[in-house]
């Protein structure tokens, strides 16, 4: 490739020709693409026994700007039926997994996520702090629903929890993540 000379201010400077433009905008293009890649690929952690549904979908997904929804839960991941319907509530566009805890964390792992903004959607802190252990960064998390059901009691309008979920809610908070509540993104985020 020939940089054709110019002079300005008769200083001798070089102007790119096309070729070389377009060769450079490529290079730019591909440092944003590392760039994106070296962030955090789980943007938010959020405890909610509904899992995927409406405000998530709806919300918290355009607020975020979510590529992949995260369901992760042993159970729940060898029910076809529910992976099914988990699949047609997500928007166009975005992926999903509903994934066991150990299968996330190698996912993760293995860079399977890499310049993916991931949702990781949970039912209970104890799954949360599995993928912690494991490797995977999160963020922060948020409580979302949590039913008044099997002996917890409730902290909020929409969470109730077991002595084992604010222990693992506190040990979670111990290791420097933020832990809110934060039903909608548009309410204020309070802290747990």
């Amino acid at each position: 490739m020939k940089i054709e000379p110019v002079f300005k201010n008769k200083k001798l400077v070089t102007i790119p020709n096309e070729k070389q433009r377009r060769i450079c905008k490529r290079k730019t293009q591909i440092k944003k693409l590392k760039m994106i890649k070296k962030e955090e690929m789980v943007v938010l952690a959020r405890i909610d026994q509904r899992l995927i549904h409406g405000i998530i979908v709806n919300q918290w997904a355009p607020a975020l700007q979510v590529k992949r929804f995260m369901v992760v839960d042993d159970i729940l991941c060898s029910n076809e039926e529910v992976k099914a319907s988990m699949r047609m509530a997500k928007p166009a566009g975005t992926g999903v997994s509903v994934i066991s805890a150990e299968t996330a964390i190698a996912n993760f792992k293995a860079g399977k996520y890499d310049g993916q903004r991931v949702f990781v959607l949970v039912k209970e802190p104890e799954t949360l702090i599995r993928l912690i252990e494991g490797g995977v960064e999160i963020p922060k998390v948020d409580l979302g629903i949590m039913f008044n059901e099997d002996g917890r009691t409730p902290i909020s309008k929409f969470i109730a929890l077991n002595e084992k979920e604010k222990e693992d809610l506190e040990t979670i908070k111990g290791k420097g993540i933020p832990v809110v509540i934060q039903y909608v993104p548009t309410d204020a985020e309070e802290a747990y």
